[in-house]
């Protein structure tokens, strides 16, 4: 029996006790289940998995020299009078490669911010570009040095529906969005084993909510700079 069915077995089980005992409250098998692996969105790791979807507005920085948002590809820039359009992060790493940072880049309006949370702003013309630069308070919050390698998935009980599920993530964009909008009340598990990549180079394989967030920790501790944990 492959690691995903156990856990869903699991799932079905620790629902159906849930259900039809009445000797124990929600509030008696909350710590439960979070000693067995499920996410909860005030815990510790769940925090560390959103910082690490968030949008890392420290991409382009060479270019919007903000790093509360990234503008959002393609789009196209003039610098000493000659016109580029980027249309991905290798177009942009590229370009860089070439640039220099003291050279003025003019935009292209209109272009679309995106913030960390993966919200959308359009801008029309320079003057606001320029006050949404300068109003920038970034708090450092996402972890850049981690990334998760994808598609991967999760499986859990939908307390809306009340039905197991399977959710797949293809993007940081997905996995932000569904650790953002989840409940006390849902049980959900990472369908173990992944793989996360660290800035320094080295790839991980992991096997467990435990390991993950003790790859947190070292990588935090040890790796990354300017992150608070």
């Amino acid at each position: 029996m492959n690691t995903k069915i156990s856990i869903i077995l699991f799932l079905f089980i620790t629902i159906t006790l849930g259900l039809f005992s009445s000797c124990r409250s929600e509030s008696d098998e909350l710590p439960q289940i979070v000693d067995n692996g499920f996410l909860q969105p005030d815990s510790r790791i769940t925090n560390f998995i959103l910082r690490a979807a968030t949008n890392d507005g420290a991409l382009d920085d060479s270019l919007d020299k903000s790093s509360c948002f990234t503008v959002k590809f393609p789009y196209t820039i003039t610098v000493t009078g000659v016109q580029t359009t980027l249309a991905s992060i290798v177009e942009l790493r590229t370009f860089e490669a070439s640039y220099n940072p003291s050279n003025p880049v003019t935009y292209s309006f209109p272009i679309t911010l995106v913030y960390g949370d993966f919200s959308e702003v359009l801008v029309n013309d320079n003057t606001q570009f320029v006050q949404l630069v300068n109003t920038c308070n970034d708090t450092d919050e996402n972890i850049a040095c981690i990334d998760f390698e994808y598609p991967f998935s999760a499986s859990g009980f939908d307390s809306q529906v009340e039905l197991i599920r399977t959710i797949n993530f293809e993007k940081d964009l997905d996995l932000y969005q569904f650790i953002d909008d989840l409940k006390r009340d849902d049980l959900i598990t990472i369908d173990f084993p992944i793989t996360v990549n660290i800035s320094d180079g080295a790839v991980l394989r992991v096997s467990s909510i435990g390991e993950l967030e003790n790859t947190f920790d070292d990588v935090l501790r040890n790796r990354c700079d300017n992150v608070s944990n």
